[in-house]
This record gives C-alpha cells, sequence and structure tokens, in this order.
C-alpha cells in the first residue's frame, strides 16, 4: 500500500460515522454496529425491512399502546403532548385536539398532511411493518406496551379513525423484552430527518442510555414525564449524576462519538440547545429552527429568549442575521434592523436593477458587499488617523453618539460586525509581525 492510500486508510479509520447502527442489524439482539449506507439514512418508515415471520409479533389493541414519553422525536404539538403524557387526555382527544391546531397553523397543518397520507397508505396497503414495543409496568402493577420505534404509524392509525377512514383500532407489534435506545435512534434516523432539537434530545438519550442512567433511575426522579427534563440530565457535570465519580468513564466520549458519528465538541454543543425552556423547545422542534439560529438565541441573555425564538419563527430570521441582530444590546431594537435592512437591500437592489433596464431580483435579495467593505476600512482608518493625529484618549462614548445620531443605524450595525471581524484578522497579522521583528 502506497503512502497516500495508507494516509486516507488512516484517516477514514479516525472518521466516526454518523449513528453507526446498520438498520437491519435492529430486528436482532445483539445490536451490530457497522457504518449506514448513505440510501438508508432517509429511508421512509414504510420503506424499511420488513421483520422475519419468526419475530414474536402480535395485533395489539391500540388502547394497550403508548408512546415511549422519553422518545427524543416529538410528534404532537407541545402542550397537546404534554397533557397526554400527563394523563388529562387520551389518544383520541389528543388527536382531535391535534387537527383542531392544524387549523390556525400552517405548519401543525402541513404535518397532519403527511400522517394523513401515511394513514390512506396503511389502510390501503395494510402495515407492512409492525411496531416495536416492550412492557412497561405501571405504580398500580398494571402493564401497558410502550412504542420503542413505530410512533408516527401509531399516530397515523389514530388520525385515520378519528377522521372515519377505519374503524379498526388495532396495530401490528413486534414485541420486544426491553425497550432499546439504540434501537430507537434508528428508527429516529430513518424516518424523516430530526430537527436540531429533536437531535439535541437523540444525544441526550444516548449520553445518559451509555451511563445506564434510565428515566427510572434516581437521577431522573423529578422529571416530569413529557418534559425535556430528563434529557436536561445530561447538561449536569458528571459528579452529580454518577454516585461516587468525579468524572465520566475513561473511553465514554470515544465510545459515545463513535455511536453517534461526531466529535465530542460538536457533541457537547449540540446538548447545550436543551437549555431553553420547555415550550420554546417544542417552537424550535415544530418550525425546525437551525442548530445555529438557536446557537445564537442561547448566547443571548436568557430574559432575550423567548422575543428571539417567537421573533426568529414569525420572520424567518436565519442564524447569519441572528448573529447581526446582537451587536444591538436591545434584542427587539436589533432584529428590527434585520427586517429595515430586508427592506432597504431589496428597494436598492430593485430600483438599481430597474435604472439598468435589468429585471428586479425578488425581495430580500443581497446586495452592498463592496459598499460595505468601502464602510469598514473607512471605520479603520478613522481610529487609525486619531491615534496618529495624537488622539490617543478619544472619548468612545462621543465617538458612538456621534455615529449613532447619524440616523443610518442600518449601516451602523453591518459595520460594526465586519469591523470585528476585521479587527481580529489585524490584530493577528500585527502580532506576528512585531514577533518576528523581535
Amino acid at each position: 500500500m502506497d503512502k497516500k492510500s495508507a494516509s486516507s486508510s488512516r484517516k477514514a479509520s479516525r472518521k466516526p460515522q454518523r449513528f453507526q447502527v446498520d438498520p437491519l442489524s435492529v430486528l436482532a439482539t445483539p445490536v451490530v454496529i457497522e457504518p449506514i449506507r448513505q440510501s438508508q439514512r432517509h429511508a421512509r418508515i414504510d420503506e424499511t425491512p420488513e421483520s422475519p415471520a419468526s419475530q414474536n409479533i402480535e395485533l395489539l389493541p391500540l388502547d394497550k399502546v403508548e408512546p415511549d414519553p422519553w422518545n427524543p422525536r416529538h410528534i404532537l404539538p407541545g402542550e397537546i403532548r404534554r397533557e397526554f403524557i400527563a394523563g388529562k387526555i387520551n389518544a383520541e382527544a389528543a388527536t382531535k385536539a391535534w387537527i383542531k391546531a392544524g387549523k390556525s397553523d400552517k405548519d401543525i397543518s402541513e404535518q397532519l398532511q403527511q400522517f394523513r397520507s401515511m394513514g390512506t397508505s396503511l389502510q390501503q396497503q395494510g402495515q407492512i411493518n409492525p411496531i416495536n414495543v416492550a412492557k412497561h409496568f405501571r405504580k398500580d402493577g398494571t402493564f401497558i406496551w410502550r412504542i420503542e420505534s413505530g410512533e408516527r404509524r401509531f399516530w397515523a392509525k389514530w388520525l385515520a379513525i378519528v377522521e372515519g377512514i377505519t374503524k379498526e383500532r388495532t396495530i401490528h407489534a413486534q414485541l420486544r423484552d426491553e425497550l432499546d435506545p439504540t434501537r430507537q435512534a434508528v428508527e429516529n434516523l430513518q424516518a424523516e430527518s430530526l430537527s436540531a432539537v429533536g437531535e439535541a434530545r437523540q444525544i441526550a438519550r444516548l449520553y445518559l442510555a451509555e451511563l445506564n442512567i434510565t428515566p427510572e433511575s434516581l437521577p431522573a426522579k423529578n422529571a416530569t414525564p413529557g418534559s425535556d427534563d430528563y434529557f436536561r440530565i445530561a447538561l449536569r457535570p458528571a459528579n452529580e449524576i454518577l454516585a461516587g465519580r468525579e468524572r465520566l468513564p475513561r473511553g465514554y466520549w470515544s465510545k459515545l462519538e463513535n455511536i453517534i458519528g461526531n466529535k465530542r465538541q460538536h457533541l457537547e454543543r449540540k446538548l447545550q440547545i436543551l437549555k431553553l425552556p420547555d415550550h420554546l423547545l417544542s417552537l424550535a422542534d415544530l418550525h425546525r429552527l437551525t442548530e445555529r439560529q438557536l446557537r445564537e438565541i442561547i448566547a443571548r441573555h436568557q430574559k432575550q429568549w423567548e422575543t428571539l425564538v417567537h421573533f426568529t419563527v414569525q420572520h424567518d430570521i436565519s442564524g447569519p442575521e441572528l448573529a447581526l441582530a446582537s451587536a444591538i444590546d436591545d434584542p427587539e431594537i436589533g432584529l428590527q434592523m434585520i427586517l429595515e435592512m430586508r427592506s432597504g437591500k431589496a428597494e436598492t437592489s430593485a430600483a438599481t436593477q430597474e435604472n439598468k433596464g435589468e429585471t428586479p431580483k425578488k425581495k430580500g435579495s443581497r446586495s452592498f458587499e463592496h459598499d460595505l467593505q468601502r464602510r469598514v476600512v473607512s471605520f479603520a482608518k478613522y481610529f487609525h488617523l486619531a491615534k496618529k493625529n495624537g488622539n490617543a484618549k478619544m472619548n468612545i462614548d462621543q465617538v458612538v453618539d456621534e455615529i449613532i445620531e447619524s440616523g443610518n443605524h442600518q449601516m451602523v450595525l453591518e459595520s460594526l460586525v465586519e469591523l470585528e471581524s476585521l479587527i481580529n484578522r489585524l490584530k493577528k497579522k500585527a502580532a506576528n509581525l512585531v514577533s518576528a521583528r523581535d
């Protein structure tokens, strides 16, 4: 083997595969670890391999089956899900509330349409693949079948029942000895991709499972079913969740990296999303806010999270735009500037193109790159000349007031963000030059 091939081989062996569990292997225990093929990652649930006839499959009454309260994928809207998990409403009532919520929320309406299609498919073609369930014993000694994977099919069936497509209140289920978070992670991976919030929950679930911290264990005693309390345990220091230990077990992160397929810093960064309160996590999950958007929001003061999440959802504020708005202490002012920026750029771009006889670009198109660069350089020159002319102790507050009083807050916001990047680069290059001279 030549050096180039050997180097490539070593790199490939070091790079973890994302959720390295072969979906085919979950049909039998123990779980086999090997890379997931790209074509399997985004397979639909009804395209998963059919279970062998020898498996323990039964036809169960839907009323004897319930979703796993700690599944990282949340399907029902936040408040409806919490009421259902708390036992305040049953699955039929939850489905009716879900349908009602869809009449006033576009995202919920689109979600329902996907489940209607799935329910129609199950009705017309039959249930090709069973859901996976395991016994869950209640405090009174009775048990119910808790869903390990296949919750989407469960709710598609209830939707079909409530809307009168079918009267069958049964579902084919494969009986498992116990619920396995790793198999559950594979199912979530095969179905519609998880949102950033869902991924954070999934990482937390596997993080805790590797430490044998289950929803029934002592560290989770105060976790409210249906909430994100259990997942947030992963944010605690090791000495708070592991009796008699100050640190995580040796080799723990390497093992988790190989299971999930991401480096430690990436996993820890994703877990930070769980700092948001439940209702904001539910909103971010439903509207599938990205990790970048949520990272920018969490970086701000906790009191600003509510405003930032709602504003981001309402106006589809991007991650870079949130970063730009963070230059202003008041989030509402910063976000309003973003909207003004969008409007101003769109109008300027359209007017410029119209003068040139071109077809105006659609609203929201980006421009001003050259002008922005010129303004940043002007800022840098201003401070450099002030220093050169002996004004080393210039009144910074006065400079700020003069710039703000110019009235062009949009320009100031854009320029300062770019200026920060320029300053960092200048400092680095100047430091290198000074070091080389010394």
